[in-house]
């Protein structure tokens, strides 16, 4: 059975915050870790960190995006609980 992919940010704005992130993450990458010249050697170590880095941002993106969605899910159903919860509250003795 195929796995299927998450549904997409139900949120405009939390998409928004989230695309907003993804790209200043991108932009710091390239400014910490810059293009090299086509003229200019590549080190194996090099390329290992770079891919290692770009593994980490990925990483980092991916939980971003889950931690935002387990927060808009539990907001959304911790509400009924939190009434029902509230609703059968009794009073201790005294």
């Amino acid at each position: 059975m195929a796995r299927r992919c998450p549904q997409p940010f139900s949120d405009p704005a939390a998409q928004g915050v989230a695309e907003r992130q993804i790209q200043a993450m991108r932009e710091r990458s390239q400014l910490d870790y810059p293009e090299p010249a086509e003229d200019e050697p590549v080190f194996p170590e090099e390329t290992e960190l770079r891919r290692r880095h770009q593994a980490a941002l990925t990483h980092a993106v991916a939980l971003r995006r889950a931690r935002a969605e387990r927060a808009a899910r539990q907001h959304i159903t911790t509400g009924s609980y939190a009434e029902k919860r509230a609703a059968s509250y009794k009073e201790p003795a005294a």
